[in-house]
Formats: C-alpha cells, sequence, structure tokens
C-alpha cells in the first residue's frame, strides 16, 4: 500500500481488514502520520513472516529544513526553539557525507512506537510521562544528496532496522552545530518491495495487488518476485 498523509498505519490496517473481510492482517514496520510512502502488509498465513521481514532495509526520501527544531522531529510538533542559522553552502554539506554514513547510533524521539515497559513512547509523551529512551545501533547505508536551497534539503537515504529518520535529520544538523526538522518523510522500498508497485487506499475496493507468500519469500534469496492481480485471496 502507499499510506497517504494523516493516516496512521493502523488506519490502513483497519480498512483493509474491512474490506477484504480478513481479521488477520498486520503491517511490516508503521510510518508516521505526516509520512508517506510503502507500506506492507500481511495477510492470514503471511503474517508469520512479520519478524523476518522488519529485519529488511529501508528507503526513505526526506525533505528537511535547518534552523528549526520541534519536540517529535517532524514539522506537526510543537516549536521547541528556532535559530538564524548561518548559511551552509552545498559544497560543505556534501563534505559532510561521509560523517553522516558514519552515524552509527541515535536516541530515538519520544514521540515514537517503541515499547517502553509494554507503553509506546508517544503515549508516555503526550501523558507527560518521564522516561528515558534506550541508544540503538544503526546503519546508514547510502545517502545522497537530491535537493539543495538552504535552509531546505532533499535526501534519499537507504538505512537498517530501527532506524529513525526524524532524528537522523537532527543529527545531521548537530553535523553543523545546528538543528533541524523534517518537513516532508516517504518511505519509497523496504527491501526490493518498492512504492512504484504499491496501490493507493482507495484501489483497495477495485484491484488489489496480492503477491503470493512464496513470492514474497524473494526478498531473502534474491529471486524476482512475480506479482498476481487477484479479485479473491
Amino acid at each position: 500500500m502507499n499510506k497517504p498523509k494523516d493516516w496512521t498505519s493502523f488506519d490502513v490496517v483497519k480498512k483493509v481488514r474491512n474490506k477484504l473481510g480478513i481479521k488477520k492482517v498486520g503491517h511490516v514496520g508503521s510510518i508516521d502520520p505526516f509520512a508517506t510512502g510503502l507500506l506492507i502488509l500481511l495477510i492470514d498465513k503471511a503474517t508469520k513472516l512479520s519478524d523476518k521481514m522488519m529485519g529488511l532495509d529501508k528507503e526513505y526520501v526526506t525533505v528537511s529544513k535547518f534552523g528549526v527544531h520541534t519536540d517529535t522531529g517532524d514539522i506537526t510538533g510543537k516549536i521547541i526553539k528556532e535559530e538564524d542559522m548561518p548559511e551552509i553552502s552545498r559544497e560543505t554539506f556534501e563534505s559532510m557525507i561521509p560523517a553522516i554514513l558514519d552515524i552509527n547510533k541515535q536516541i530515538p524521539s519520544k514521540y515514537s512506537a517503541i515499547k517502553i515497559n509494554g507503553k509506546k513512547a508517544y503515549t508516555l509523551a503526550r501523558s507527560g510521562k518521564k522516561f528515558d529512551m534506550p541508544e540503538r545501533e544503526i546503519k546508514i547505508k547510502e545517502f545522497e544528496l537530491l535537493e539543495y536551497n538552504f535552509p531546505f534539503f532533499k535526501w534519499r537515504s537507504v538505512v537498517s532496522k530501527g532506524t529513525y529518520i526524524r532524528t537522523l535529520t537532527e543529527q545531521i544538523a548537530e553535523l553543523f552545530d545546528g538543528i533541524a526538522v523534517s518537513v516532508e518523510l516517504e518511505r519509497t522500498r523496504v527491501g526490493e518491495f518498492s512504492v512504484k508497485d504499491s496501490i493507493g487506499i482507495d484501489e483497495v475496493c477495485e484491484e488489489r495487488i496480492i503477491i503470493p507468500q512464496n513470492d514474497g519469500l524473494g526478498c531473502f534469496t534474491g529471486s524476482q518476485r512475480q506479482f498476481e492481480k487477484a479479485k479473491s485471496v
């Protein structure tokens, strides 16, 4: 599925459950409500693939803005700080790409779906609870600067499981002794599954693309996927 903006990942799951008349539907990694892009859904017995597919690399295209810091790390959050940063040239930014690729740890935003003692962090944060987020190891496998118009920069990244792009935006800004926020975010790929092969939320009731479970395993073996358009599961 291509998750639309302002929908939660569970909103998509709920709609698909209702349209297909199937209770057992899950997703492979949630996407923030403000973000868009590829959301893989697992149906019936395929839900057993969840743990394996959660470990697949993910690709994102992000638009970030220097000079703004919010409590959530994205533009929908409460602005905590704004500052007039000295202009950073494209050449200076690109010279820091090796340092960006070297980032290997991060402390995710408290406004994330990570569970703390069985409760989602964003639920605790919104209720005013005080708690610490655990640091985690990550890997930035690819980074490409797509567009640059200071204070905005658009970039593509391929990251390991558990990497939070909102937090990565802030980490990039820290390399320039500044602050930044994620303005737009799209997940474009999970493993070998591409958003180009996805369908929109309104297409669920018309025609849906079902990938047989065995073909889905191609993301682990490297074999070529085959799509089967079906009117029934």
